[in-house]
């Protein structure tokens, strides 16, 4: 299962793709693409989750079993309903798509933490919304995807391989010198973008020292700030690391 996560600070989603089983009646393989947003407060807790899934087959998806264990099913692009059996639904339809929503109470894979500081002060970020001052931003992606298995014989935890991209837009009216731990700032005239990529959990499951690899384990940004506002933090995690 290939999944993908967006936040947004208030948002996060996770998509999946995989082939799923068919009933004797399908004549192609059926793929399903799984996307789950999520809204996060200004800290990183969790809000509100809804799922979106894909269906797609070559040819009529005629009678389909999806695993599923979400709840409250719609249909948003049609108006085919589907028969439940257990954890799995059915699904018939003359269509080479399906697209329905549903809810979950599943935790995240992965959890975020946002932090703000005003003059070195740290403050709920309610309290910070049109103040003005030294701003500091902590934002930090933790792996929750942890397992035990087998590696020669001995038994160890290591955690789903996630690559987490996260993106910070600071409007240049409102911050001014801004700077982060992890390099550049770019600009278009309008906002400043600092984009941060981490890889949480790698270096626990490489068993890696932190003077042995440089991966930030999270963003820092500083700045001076007037009459505090911010856009969503856009944060991306798929469960894959890139190729080398």
């Amino acid at each position: 299962m290939n999944k993908k996560i967006m936040c947004k600070i208030l948002s996060i989603s996770i998509v999946s793709s995989m082939l799923i089983n068919t009933a004797a009646y399908a004549a192609a393989p059926v793929k399903k693409d799984e996307s789950v947003y999520v809204t996060l407060t200004g800290e990183g807790n969790e809000k509100d989750i809804v799922v979106s899934d894909w269906l797609h087959c070559e040819s009529a998806i005629n009678e389909v079993k999806d695993y599923s264990e979400l709840k409250d099913i719609v249909n948003v692009k049609g108006d085919e309903t589907p028969k439940a059996e257990g954890n799995n639904i059915i699904w018939e339809s003359d269509k080479q798509d399906i697209f329905y929503q549903g809810t979950t109470d599943k935790k995240l894979p992965i959890e975020v933490s946002v932090r703000y500081f005003l003059d070195d002060k740290e403050v709920a970020p309610e309290d910070i919304v049109g103040k003005s001052g030294k701003i500091k931003i902590r934002l930090e992606v933790k792996n929750k995807d942890k397992r035990k298995v087998d590696v020669n014989g001995k038994e160890k935890f290591v955690y789903t391989p996630f690559t987490v991209v996260s993106v910070l837009n600071l409007p240049v009216d409102t911050f001014s010198n801004v700077k982060s731990n992890i390099g550049e700032v770019t600009s278009d005239g309008n906002n400043q973008a600092i984009a941060f990529v981490s890889f949480p959990g790698l270096k626990e499951s490489l068993n890696l020292k932190s003077d042995a690899v440089n991966l930030p384990e999270y963003l820092e940004v500083t700045a001076d700030v007037k009459k505090f506002t911010m856009k969503p933090i856009m944060i991306t995690a798929t469960p894959d690391l890139p190729d080398v």
